[in-house]
């Protein structure tokens, strides 16, 4: 776990990024299907992760969670939601 910034008001950090293991153990996906979401452009550069360097990948943790509450954390589309 990464954080980056300074302190806030309260002392705290501003911002906590995961690598892809750490986010795998915090949301329960599986490494390729972190990989599947940002290869499908789920998950936007520079906005859910960066890429400090051409091999590292850190994802931010509050962008991550606010995905997370729009989707229900699942990527499976309900069957009531598939257009035939």
């Amino acid at each position: 776990m990464e954080m980056v910034g300074g302190p806030d008001t309260k002392g705290e950090l501003t911002e906590e990024y995961l690598t892809v293991p750490e986010l795998c153990a915090r949301i329960k996906f599986s490494r390729q299907s972190l990989y599947n979401l940002i290869h499908k452009r789920t998950f936007v550069l520079g906005k859910h992760f960066l890429k400090p360097t051409p091999k590292k990948i850190l994802f931010k943790w509050s962008e991550i969670r606010s995905w997370m509450g729009e989707t229900g954390g699942s990527e499976v589309t309900p069957k009531s939601q598939i257009r035939i």
